[in-house]
């Protein structure tokens, strides 16, 4: 009695299928007759079509210099940066985009993707809101759109509302330097030199002695040097330390006639001691002069703040930028 006997091999050539990448199947038969001898065997294959949507990797927010496209920080969140797990098609659609709680009141701008690559940049039109680089109630969505963010395959991202990564640098927004009792436009005792900050700093990196996120910072600096104006030209210079390691910068300001030697404003006595504070919910670290007196100059000048680069914020980004101010200072 004649019999055929079919016997199928299965073999999956391209393994798991990476990224949403298709998977090729091969089949292979072969027939054997009625003597048990091998007859022509015949080879098929078939690649299954890619159904997988890209997922996101990871959701970022920059402040313009961080973003590499070399324009100096203003403390105003401009763009955010997705990335996904496989090569996108091109887009320039930001219908299916959607901002929440954008930081300093900013909407959603221009939509670029490169062709086969794995990110997309949306632009943020910046608001008129105060400098604001923390992240705060902050969310971005992707809908899926025909026009929107999809892979080679034309499979639709999408993701929900979504908190971004803080890669935005806290930036100084504000100076103020202010007289206290003493004689306007001189540096000495109770006069305040106050940086406001575009988002809240983490304390240890101001000043290291057991402070952490969130805490309020405050001390007198009860040595006579911690705080000095240094003559120097072509204009007098302002820095502070501390025991703890205090960072803060320096203060260029304007004028070479502070003072007519390096002074320092401060003492071990208490009375005269200079100290400083830090307030995480206005942002604000304030520096007060101790004992001490400069020489005053009645002329409005420029005063310039650059903070020390060690500092960071909650996100351990570091300080950049400067901010500065034309007053008479003290």
């Amino acid at each position: 009695m004649k019999r055929s006997v079919l016997a199928l091999v299965v073999a999956l050539f391209a393994g798991i299928a990476v990224f949403g990448a298709a998977a090729t199947l091969g089949v292979t038969s072969k027939k054997v007759d009625s003597f048990g001898a091998d007859q022509a065997a015949t080879t098929s294959s078939s690649t299954p079509g890619d159904t997988t949507a890209p997922t996101l990797v990871s959701l970022e927010m920059f402040d313009a210099s961080t973003a590499g496209v070399g324009s100096t920080p203003n403390g105003k969140v401009d763009r955010v940066v997705a990335t996904f797990n496989e090569p996108l098609q091109g887009s320039s659609s930001n219908t299916p985009w959607t901002l929440v709680g954008t930081p300093s009141g900013g909407v959603k701008g221009a939509l670029s993707v490169v062709a086969n690559s794995t990110v997309a940049t949306l632009t943020i039109t910046e608001g008129a809101g105060d400098a604001d680089t923390a992240v705060g109630t902050f969310t971005v969505a992707l809908a899926q759109d025909a026009g929107g963010i999809r892979d080679v395959a034309g499979n639709q991202a999408s993701f929900p509302a979504t908190s971004p990564t803080d890669r935005a640098k806290p930036i100084p927004v504000s100076l103020t330097i202010a007289n206290g009792t003493g004689t306007a436009g001189r540096p000495d005792q109770g006069d305040t030199l106050s940086v406001k900050w575009s988002e809240e700093l983490l304390t240890s990196s101001l000043c290291g002695s057991g402070f952490s996120a969130g805490a309020e910072f405050s001390g007198n600096l009860n040595q006579d040097n911690f705080v000095r104006i240094a003559n120097l030209s072509p204009q007098d210079e302002l820095t502070a330390s501390m025991s703890c390691g205090l960072n803060f910068g320096s203060v260029a300001l304007g004028s070479a006639s502070f003072v007519g030697s390096t002074t320092s404003f401060g003492a071990n006595a208490a009375g005269g001691r200079s100290s400083a504070l830090w307030a995480p919910a206005t942002r604000t670290f304030r520096l007060s002069l101790g004992s001490g007196v400069g020489t005053a100059v009645s002329a409005a000048v420029e005063a310039v703040y650059t903070p020390d680069t060690d500092i960071e914020d909650l996100a351990d980004n570091n300080a950049t930028g400067s901010v500065r101010t034309t007053a008479v200072q003290f």
